[in-house]
């Protein structure tokens, strides 16, 4: 018999190697004279000297004068060894308590909540199901609102949708998605479409004079780059120093591409490198989006819809005229790989210059 214990645990070897050499299980009797006790990841090591690094075929002679270091993850420990010229033994060992594929699955729970935060995980659609039967505090209704049903997991639907095929008496499940075509059809399915279309400009310096208390050339003003909805206009409002530093370096490297001169171009590389995070990196390769959709739209003759305000106007219909017809699609592409490659966490030296090479090639 040969049993593997975890560091803290090695200690009591002689309690175990005691306990397993007679036992009795269901009435049967059990002796066994040879026991061995070793240190956790032991096993490990026994598999490397099977298989080797080719696993699973076997290298017989793959460590006989090999030194390394192996590390065994277990489910809640994490155990490590020292191999030198192929041997190994206990006081070559340490073990770590409370990590392994548990805390490593707590981490990657905690980079997906931080980076997708509208996800919604396997306990949370439990908690869901749990909350709505349980009865309403007053008027014998009760509503489940859930925000971006796209992004749910495959698992968290399936479990939701049992809920949403036979609800209790008196609830109602209310999505709200941007993207319906993206839900799970066997959701989507059980679903009364109600489409909420966008504001109108004159709705929106309405909402903003009234509600908000804004000036009428301030709501008239970010009625025009809100597309529509309320919300991008107020951050429009309260974000103004950061929209005219994003509209600082977008006109900076325009005017570089135009002038066919890279080392400016690569100066606002630089520029956008240095913006003190990544998240405003991001923000600016979306804001730079935009404003070519902008350029887009009034190079097919459909300025009113661009939403440029008239302080602006100018600058658009000047860069609509020095750039390809194919420039702001092939740039929106571009920046959209930026974006991805942020959020990988890629050097933003090398992925501005990148970008900003890309740019000029296209322009």
């Amino acid at each position: 018999v040969v049993c593997g214990l975890s560091k803290s645990q090695i200690e009591n070897s002689g309690y175990f190697k005691e306990r397993l050499k007679a036992f009795t299980v269901n009435g049967t009797d059990f002796k066994f004279e040879n026991v061995f006790i070793l240190p956790q990841g032991a096993g490990s090591k026994l598999a490397i000297d099977k298989y080797g690094d080719d696993f699973p075929n076997q290298q017989q002679d793959f460590n006989l004068t090999k030194n390394f270091v192996g590390v065994d993850i277990g489910f809640n420990t994490l155990d490590m060894f020292l191999v030198s010229s192929g041997k190994t033994s206990p006081n070559l060992f340490e073990g770590i308590e409370h990590e392994g594929i548990m805390k490593i699955a707590t981490e990657v729970a905690k980079i997906i909540k931080a980076k997708f935060d509208r996800d919604i995980t396997l306990h949370e659609a439990k908690e869901i199901l749990e909350t709505v039967w349980l009865t309403s505090v007053e008027g014998g209704w009760k509503a489940v609102v859930v925000y971006l049903p796209e992004k749910m997991n495959a698992a968290s639907a399936n479990r939701l949708l049992k809920a949403i095929e036979e609800p209790p008496e008196k609830t109602l499940f209310i999505m709200i998605t941007h993207a319906p075509e993206k839900v799970m059809q066997t959701i989507s399915s059980r679903c009364q479409a109600i489409r909420v279309l966008p504001y109108s400009k004159n709705e929106i310096v309405e909402i903003l004079t009234s509600r908000f208390g804004k000036t009428l050339d301030e709501a008239s003003q970010a009625a025009l780059v809100a597309g529509g909805s309320v919300g991008v206009a107020l951050r429009y409002l309260s974000g103004k120093e950061d929209y005219l530093r994003q509209m600082e370096i977008f006109k900076g490297l325009v005017d570089a591409l135009a002038a066919k001169d890279l080392s400016a171009a690569l100066g606002w590389g630089d520029a956008m490198a240095a913006l003190p995070s990544r998240e405003n990196q991001k923000a600016f390769c979306k804001f730079a989006g935009e404003s070519l959709r902008k350029v887009f739209l009034i190079q097919q003759n459909l300025p009113q819809i661009a939403g440029v305000s008239q302080e602006e106007k100018e600058f658009f219909v000047r860069l609509a005229s020095r750039c390809r017809k194919s420039f702001p699609r092939m740039a929106v592409s571009c920046l959209d790989r930026a974006q991805m490659l942020i959020d990988r966490n890629v050097n933003q030296k090398i992925l501005f210059t990148d970008l900003v090479g890309r740019l000029y090639l296209s322009f």
